[in-house]
């Protein structure tokens, strides 16, 4: 999972519970202060993973303006023309 949880399973599968519907609050196997550390690590990865696609996005960002403005002339790129506009933007 983490460094700091490792590798932990800490939630059972959940099971239909009789009166669930009633609002009734779950169960958990850990405590509140485990629960932050969670939401903390979760939060750590999904912004780190985001970065990701940033970086790609920015790094191609004219071949996107490109593609988006080809697009709004001729409503599709097709196969050649898209690899041509591809191969144009790793030349750069």
């Amino acid at each position: 999972m983490s460094a700091q949880l490792g590798h932990i399973y800490f939630e059972r599968p959940r099971q239909k519970q009789p009166f669930s519907d009633m609002g009734l609050p779950s169960a958990k196997d850990y405590s509140e202060q485990t629960a932050q550390v969670i939401d903390r690590e979760i939060k750590a990865i999904l912004d780190s993973q985001f970065e990701v696609p940033r970086q790609i996005l920015t790094k191609h960002k004219k071949v996107l303006d490109k593609g988006a403005a080809l697009v709004l002339r001729e409503e599709n790129i097709e196969g050649d023309r898209l690899k041509k506009l591809l191969a144009a933007d790793e030349e750069a």
